[in-house]
């Protein structure tokens, strides 16, 4: 089983393609990394970037589990790793 996820940019009001990963943790760290780099455009606006999980999808079956309400996990600017 794993999980769908999507990234909305809320100030343009777009998502990217879903995405998979087998936990919310393993989302969350790719989007951590992505929100640290400041060569991309998450990284140059954090805060419009929201982590979002769809639903699950179960390779075996070949089914999708969606919510009717995507849950909202975390934004980027809240992964920002401070400056020591």
């Amino acid at each position: 089983m794993m999980k769908v996820f999507a990234v909305k940019d809320t100030a343009s009001k777009t998502t990217t393609n879903p995405f998979f990963a087998p936990t919310n943790r393993d989302a969350m760290e790719s989007l951590k990394q992505v929100a640290n780099d400041d060569s991309s455009n998450i990284g140059k606006y954090p805060e419009d970037f929201e982590l979002y999980c769809l639903g699950d999808y179960d390779s075996r079956t070949m089914a999708f589990n969606l919510s009717k309400d995507p849950d909202l996990l975390v934004r980027a600017d809240s992964l920002l790793e401070k400056l020591q």
